[in-house]
């Protein structure tokens, strides 16, 4: 049976190529891969695993269609990837009218993806597909990425109004039901799976796994050892298996490394210096991560914690933040006094908060603390969403789409007005 792509991460670059293409999908180890193409023109890959194969974009223009052929199996289907393509954002307007847009990350009209919803709250993006709550239909449906007709897929909720994603699970806010955090597998359920109740209310929620905002370059000087920046994720299953992606510095030419969970070294794929995909161990608790090099000396630790974590805001207007272990258990208080906390993203060590009450976003540490405020001149932000180094926020207040350096900055960036209002909003 030939490979199965399922979707790309990005499906977009630029037009001299180099950066690397997640490809995901299944079958990538039945057969023997023999050529990963962009178009026509074959290109380096490495396989992380049956369901993961990560290939150097070549140099290329315009939309071209990736395919893995494998022997004896045969070629996969394609998927686009465009050259110079910036992506796109997906964003709700939360009210009757009940309709879902696309529009560029780099602004412009918003295209009409779907309509008549029963007021389309939080929404996700898993490969082709919009996973979003149907706020008084008390359900979750999807829709095609490039539009048309809802299908419903998890019911059993009560005023659903977020939901995150975190490998085949779907974690939803499910406050018509007690306050509490649901899951459901990706694949649809009548009955979700109670995780926990929240004791001040519920309204948004993201997933643990940090987004991975960019590389930190080591000085030039003296061997150092490696410098680790970030996790992808953060957090996994207790029985290992699933691959981690390591960023940061410093990973070739240093000699021979070992990658430590913990105490525990496990095998893993130098991609690049700034890169490396290691096989999780089976573990619990959190432990620290560290890369050492035979030449360099051993990196900097950082967090991973088995089982994981979900963050969510209240919606009661109490001003509070928590998280909760994934596999279930008590919500713990990371973060009090906040103006409205509505809409919340992970990067790296950090919580990227909307408060509507003080028309900002704010961070808060992942392990708790005081909010420091970061993007103003906002009027009245519900959610946010990150891509590389840049926030993208829906501002309801004038009902536009804004960019924000994940730096910070008190003139945001208008990319977009919505016809009929803005209210959630993903990559």
């Amino acid at each position: 049976m030939a490979p199965v792509l399922t979707s790309l991460n990005p499906s977009f670059g630029p037009p001299a190529g180099g950066n690397t293409v997640q490809i995901f999908g299944s079958g990538f180890t039945e057969g023997v891969p023999s050529t990963v193409r962009f178009g026509t023109t074959a290109t380096t890959f490495t396989i992380v695993s049956d369901t993961h194969i990560d290939a150097s974009a070549p140099p290329g223009a315009g939309t071209v269609e990736v395919t893995v052929a494998a022997v004896p199996s045969g070629t996969s289907n394609p998927l686009p990837y465009t050259y110079g393509g910036a992506g796109l954002l997906f964003f709700t307007d939360g009210i009757d009218t009940g309709n879902v847009y696309s529009v560029p990350q780099t602004g412009g009209t918003p295209t009409l993806l779907a309509f008549g919803l029963s007021i389309p709250e939080g929404l996700v993006r898993v490969g082709t597909l919009l996973y979003f709550c149907e706020f008084f239909a008390n359900r979750v449906s999807t829709v095609p990425v490039t539009g048309g007709t809802a299908t419903p897929l998890v019911t059993g909720l009560s005023l659903p109004t977020d939901i995150t994603v975190s490998g085949n699970t779907l974690f939803i806010a499910d406050p018509g039901h007690s306050d509490r955090v649901v899951s459901a597998p990706i694949t649809g359920t009548d009955t979700p799976t109670m995780v926990a109740t929240s004791p001040t209310g519920i309204f948004w929620i993201t997933d643990g796994a940090p987004t991975q905002p960019g590389m930190t370059p080591v000085a030039a000087g003296l061997p150092t050892a490696p410098v680790l920046t970030s996790l992808t994720p953060s957090s996994g299953p207790t029985a290992g298996a699933n691959t981690v992606e390591i960023f940061g510095s410093g990973f070739t030419g240093v000699g021979p490394l070992i990658v430590r969970f913990g105490s525990t070294a496990t095998t893993f794929t130098i991609v690049s210096d700034t890169r490396i995909d290691a096989i999780a161990p089976p573990g619990t608790g959190t432990v620290d991560v560290t890369v050492a090099a035979l030449l360099n000396g051993t990196s900097n630790p950082l967090s991973y914690t088995y089982g994981g974590l979900l963050f969510f805001t209240d919606t009661n207007f109490i001003g509070t933040v928590f998280s909760v272990p994934r596999n279930g258990g008590t919500p713990t208080l990371v973060a009090t006094d906040l103006s409205t906390p509505v809409g919340l993203v992970r990067v790296g060590e950090l919580l990227y908060i909307c408060e509507q009450g003080t028309a900002r976003v704010s961070t808060v540490p992942v392990t708790g603390g005081t909010a420091t405020p970061l993007v103003t001149g906002l009027s009245l932000p519900t959610d946010i969403t990150v891509s590389g180094s840049t926030l993208f926020i829906t501002d309801q207040g004038t009902d536009q789409i804004v960019s924000a350096p994940i730096t910070g900055t008190a003139t945001p960036t208008v990319l977009a007005t919505s016809p009929t209002g803005v209210f959630a909003i993903t990559t």
